[in-house]
């Protein structure tokens, strides 16, 4: 099971641990990039500690780290060292390690910890005694692509693993107006199917899908008109046998479907199944079509994602 922290959840977290870390009167914050940069310039900027940073590489062939500054090091006193978890690696061990030889006094603080977490730091934000848990961060909603690891161990950058899902009627081409359907499905159907392509069509990336709200039964007569149109990119037809859906059931198959594929955000044509994907997938990033003039759809913070 995922469970998704938001920047505002991870912030309104932090600001409540506030007065707790002004406590301990802290000379410096040293934070470890990438991780570590949301969570220390926030705390950075509410607590007035001067902020510094680490950098930490390495080499999983020569199973060998090397950790240095960038820019200047702080005046050796009490530090705040920031990452974004407690992981089952060794990067805050090491760096923390790297810190205290140097003769600083250091506290760690992350955002999450879990049941893999090699070490424990005297600040979290998050935590889970669940072994099934896995947390993720924003800066990190490529482990959502199945292809995508828990380790540092990936054969492509963070970003190469981004995609997009794409609704296909009111995007691709016009949607039949439902009264339509209700008079003469058949007909209807046959209307849809001599649409011509939207002039203000999206030009989709190479491993970007379309997830569409037809039924499988629609699938011969769909693939006749994307191949008609040049339109080449996997299709994903509603598989849930529904033979009346609303739009929450239809978006929340959607939803379901994009989430199981690992797509980063979807692209919806509809505004209410828009807010019904942000409601029930927040990790997702919704796009409202808008006729071309796309809205991005912000309707929830938080989710827990089987």
């Amino acid at each position: 099971m995922f469970t998704y922290l938001s920047y505002d959840d991870i912030a309104f977290r932090i600001d409540a641990m506030i007065e707790d870390v002004r406590k301990q009167k802290f000379s410096s914050l040293v934070v470890i990039v990438r991780g570590g940069t949301f969570p220390g310039i926030h705390l950075s900027v509410r607590t007035g500690i001067p902020i510094y940073y680490l950098n930490y590489e390495r080499d999983s062939k020569k199973q060998a780290s090397k950790i240095s500054w960038i820019g200047s090091a702080p005046p050796i006193g009490k530090t705040l060292l920031c990452e974004d978890m407690a992981g089952s690696g060794k990067t805050l061990i090491e760096s923390r390690q790297f810190i205290e030889e140097r003769g600083f006094e250091v506290q760690s603080f992350v955002v999450y910890k879990d049941t893999y977490s090699a070490s424990i730091p005297e600040f979290f934000c998050f935590s889970t005694n669940d072994p099934e848990e896995r947390f993720v961060v924003p800066w990190e909603k490529e482990k959502f692509n199945p292809k995508s690891t828990f380790t540092s161990d990936k054969p492509l950058l963070d970003h190469e693993y981004e995609f997009t899902g794409w609704d296909m009627d009111g995007i691709f081409l016009a949607d039949v107006p439902k009264e339509y359907y209700l008079k003469n499905t058949e007909q209807a159907l046959l209307m849809r199917d001599e649409y011509p392509i939207s002039s203000n069509r999206p030009i989709l990336r190479e491993h970007d899908v379309i997830i569409t709200g037809r039924p499988i039964e629609d699938k011969e007569r769909t693939h006749v008109w994307l191949n008609r149109n040049n339109v080449f990119h996997p299709v994903y037809f509603r598989d849930n046998g529904k033979m009346n859906p609303t739009a929450l059931s239809t978006a929340m198959w959607k939803g379901r479907k994009a989430v199981e594929i690992g797509c980063l955000r979807y692209v919806e044509s509809d505004v209410e199944q828009a807010i019904f994907i942000s409601k029930n997938f927040p990790h997702l990033e919704v796009v409202w079509w808008n006729n071309a003039n796309p809205i991005s759809i912000k309707a929830s913070s938080f989710s827990k994602i089987s």
